[in-house]
């Protein structure tokens, strides 16, 4: 059966219902036989339900009578438990109000007898302070730390209970609890003071121990810390107070000039400037004495508080300090509140300083020596504090640092000045003692050289060096700034010098005499001679100065000029003589018996240039030390040139062989002055040199007695004068094989025949030495000089040597002959024991001739020269 749901909704409105019928369908009968169908319907339904659960529902009704009966007694058992609690809710009641009240009368007892152990625990503290002296002034001093302790526990009591305020047995001893507070802690600060200046631990210790117990050690400690700089502003009020009383002196020295018409005011201006300055000084004086009293005080608080601990605690006070800081939130180091302490008053130092009147930093900065000496005692200081105040003497230092800085400008510009003398003038440097113009006026006239530094003004330089480092010595720092002005005073000098200095060709002649402009350049050296040897002296008596990398840089720069200066010349020199020695190939060696000997030509040429060089050049120089280790280095390469010369020339016979040994005495005599130039020891010393002992055993070669035998022996060689030849030591192997070639047979050619050169090119240019490059016929020019000298390496002069050989043998085979020349084998065998050809191979001209021999000694040469020049 459908109903409409509409009548089973919880919120269904019958007149809404009926007048929407209405609106809908407006027959009012036809919807009445509707409803009244589905009330039949309804009913006819739930008759139908009652029959179908009958016995269900008659169970049900039995079972709500039951249900009622339980009820009625659950009913009856709940009003006996109402009864029952509402007489236990009376007894708890009066149970609660009883211990209530005993509970209140138990809280006041016991508040009461706090109160009284409280009033007498104050009595007991009071009467400790008073000593039982009858209300008298109490002596703090005698127990610094227990009477602190003891105020503590008053100030605590006090403040805990509000109402011992209101008793009149104790009102008169708390009031004065608060007095004694106040007057501890002024004892203890003035306890930590003394005990501070005077280096009493025990005071220091006992201001500490007070301090922790009435619990304000870090604020004490920080108000201590603030006094102190509020001391240094104080003593440093002076760098102001100067120029006040500077304005007040003039006005006072104007108003005396007003009222004494005519009378001078210098020297009261001098004399008002002299009062300030030595006011000045005093009270550096009392500033300096100030730092070392920080510095005392710093130390023997740190170690106070570095070694005493808390008597009840028994922490060290430095740990206490960092628990404060760590409570307030601060990162803590151990030295952290003496470092802070010591900077404070830095800063406060370099401020006042920097902020001082233009009359103090004009006189600190003009007498900077002095004011680093009054605080000379505190560096010392700062250096025992090391552990406790790290870089405590480059912080003190950072306050004067712009004094420090405009003192040494103004010390480098007196330096500075001493050179500088007639700046606009200065042309170079002049050495009064030599008199140049005068020795060379008497054979040309030449003009003197103008405005140039003489002697006594390179003393002057030399006396403003020694004494502004003399101010300085005493202080490491500031001597280590004052060599650096030395040092630039030097180079300034050496550029001086340098723009002075003339390197043109008539600086570079030797033909004539000397000219003006080579005069010039001999004072430019000599004047740096002077000063270089007279800074020298200084150099020996000071031991700082032989470690300083600037002065030593600079006194290079000075020898280093000096030796351009005397290179000019000497370079000149070294090329006249390679010109004269390569005049020797136009003599001739091979000499008939009948011919008298005598030594050459270009020997005679050479002995007058030297000594018109020495007479007229060298001889002006005052370096003599720096002259004669040029013209050794000079000597040496003439000798090295010499003998490759001697060892190239041919033809040559026996009666040259005479004559060259004659030559070579005469070129030692002419040389001999180049190695003992300037020296108060013999002349013969030349003979030390590596180059004069193989000048001394060429010489003997051209006496030896079959000398070619050394290439089958490959062991020393007795010559007529009993000097032993031994190959490798007295003389190169190189040059040996040169020797022998130029006394062989014609057959066996020069080496730079060999190659195709010419004897200027084989002496004076270069090839290119490639690792596996053969030298042959080559025309092609090149440009780097001294080919066999710039072969330091004698496996490379053996090298180009086997090539000439390699040359030679080629030549041979295009000729179509049958044998080499005699010597050839001897040479192969000779530069194979030498390491540059392998080992186990075997040639003589009797069993390995012709082109088959050739191409033999081809390849092992090139294979085994090319091994050991890879290795």
């Amino acid at each position: 059966m459908e109903i409409d749901e509409q009548f089973l909704s919880n919120d269904f409105n019958v007149e809404h219902y009926v007048g929407k019928l209405l609106e809908e369908n407006g027959s009012i009968p036809e919807q009445l036989t509707i409803l009244g169908s589905n009330s039949v319907a309804l009913d006819r339904h739930l008759k139908e339900q009652i029959s179908a659960h009958y016995d269900q529902l008659l169970s049900q009704a039995g079972n709500i009578e039951s249900l009622e009966e339980v009820l009625s007694i659950l009913n009856q058992h709940i009003k006996g438990l109402k009864l029952s609690s509402s007489r236990t809710c009376d007894k708890v009641c009066e149970l609660f109000k009883k211990t209530e009240l005993r509970t209140m009368q138990l809280g006041r007892l016991h508040k009461t007898c706090s109160l009284l152990r409280n009033v007498i625990r104050i009595l007991q503290l009071y009467g400790r302070l008073t000593n039982n002296n009858d209300g008298k002034a109490v002596n703090f001093g005698n127990d610094l730390a227990k009477n602190a302790q003891i105020i503590q526990e008053l100030y605590d009591l006090s403040a805990q209970d509000t109402e011992l305020k209101n008793l009149r047995l104790v009102q008169n001893e708390l009031s004065r609890s608060k007095n004694f507070l106040q007057e501890i802690l002024t004892c203890a600060r003035q306890t930590l003071k003394q005990g501070a200046k005077q280096q009493h631990q025990a005071k220091v210790s006992s201001a500490l121990q007070a301090f922790h117990n009435l619990r304000c050690l870090k604020q004490q400690m920080d108000g201590y810390g603030r006094e102190l700089v509020n001391e240094c502003s104080q003593i440093l009020k002076f760098l102001d107070q100067s120029q006040q009383i500077v304005g007040k002196d003039d006005q006072n020295v104007r108003r005396d000039a007003l009222s004494q018409p005519g009378s001078s005011t210098l020297n009261r201006h001098t004399q008002s400037s002299i009062t300030i300055r030595t006011n000045l000084w005093n009270d550096l004086n009392r500033y300096v004495d100030f730092l070392q009293s920080i510095c005392t005080q710093i130390n023997v608080i740190s170690l106070v508080a570095s070694k005493k601990r808390d008597s009840t605690a028994h922490q060290l006070f430095d740990q206490l300090l960092s628990d404060c800081d760590i409570k307030e939130g601060k990162n803590f180091d151990r030295d952290s509140f003496y470092v802070k302490l010591f900077e404070k008053i830095v800063d406060q130092s370099k401020f006042s300083f920097d902020n001082a009147n233009f009359l103090a930093k004009q006189t600190l900065e003009s007498e900077y020596p002095r004011l680093l000496r009054y605080m000379e005692v505190v560096f010392a200081k700062l250096e025992g504090l090391k552990s406790t105040i790290p870089d405590g003497e480059s912080k003190l230092r950072a306050i004067f640092e712009l004094f420090e800085t405009n003192y040494l400008s103004k010390s480098l510009a007196r330096l500075f000045d001493s050179i500088n003398i007639d700046d606009n003038n200065y042309n170079g440097i002049h050495s009064s003692s030599l008199s140049l113009d005068s020795k060379f006026q008497k054979r040309e006239n030449v003009s003197s050289t103008p405005n140039l530094l003489g002697k006594s003004e390179i003393d002057s330089i030399l006396r403003t060096i020694n004494d502004e480092m003399d101010v300085c010595k005493f202080d490491r720092h500031l001597y280590e700034q004052a060599r650096k002005n030395v040092a630039k005073t030097l180079k300034l000098f050496c550029v001086k010098c340098e723009q002075s200095l003339h390197i043109d060709e008539d600086a570079r002649q030797i033909i004539s005499s000397m000219t003006p402009v080579q005069k010039r350049n001999v004072e430019i050296a000599n004047g740096l001679n002077y000063l270089y040897n007279g800074f020298q002296i200084l150099w020996e008596q000071d031991s700082y100065l032989k470690q300083d990398i600037h002065l030593i840089e600079s006194l290079s720069e000075m020898r280093s000029l000096m030796k351009s200066v005397v290179n000019m010349l000497t370079n000149a020199i070294q090329d006249a003589l390679v010109s004269i020695i390569a005049t020797m190939h136009q003599e001739n060696f091979a000499i008939p018996q009948n011919v008298a000997q005598q030594c050459s030509l270009y020997v005679k040429e050479m002995q007058n240039f030297c000594n018109r060089v020495f007479r007229n050049y060298l001889n002006y120089y005052e370096c003599k030390d720096l002259v004669r280790e040029e013209n050794a280095a000079l000597a040496r390469k003439v000798v090295d040139l010499f003998l490759i010369h001697t060892s190239l020339v041919r033809p040559i016979n026996e009666n040259g062989k005479l004559r060259m040994i004659s030559d070579f005495v005469q070129v030692e005599l002419a040389l001999n002055p180049f190695f003992g130039y300037g020296s108060s020891e013999s002349s013969s010393d030349m003979s030390f040199s590596s180059s004069f002992k193989h000048f001394k055993t060429a010489k003997s070669l051209f006496s030896a007695e079959s000398l070619e035998n050394v290439l089958d022996l490959g062991d020393a060689v007795e010559s007529n004068d009993d000097r032993t030849i031994i190959p490798g030591v007295s003389i190169s192997y190189s040059l040996l094989i040169h020797f022998i070639i130029s006394i062989s047979p014609p057959e066996l050619p020069s080496p730079y025949v060999t190659a195709g050169w010419t004897l200027t090119k084989y002496v004076d240019q270069s090839m290119p030495l490639g690792e596996n490059k053969m030298y042959c016929n080559d025309n092609a020019d090149h440009d780097d000089v001294h080919w066999y000298a710039s072969r330091s390496s004698e496996l490379e002069r053996l090298y180009f040597l086997k090539g000439t050989l390699e040359n030679y043998a080629r030549s041979v085979q295009d000729a179509g002959a049958i044998s080499y020349a005699s010597l050839y084998p001897r040479f192969y065998v000779y530069l194979r024991d030498l390491g540059c050809i392998g080992l186990g191979h075997t040639c003589n001209g009797a069993s390995r001739s012709g082109p088959r021999a050739h191409l033999y000694f081809t390849a092992t040469v090139t294979a085994a020269v090319t091994n050991q020049i890879s290795a």
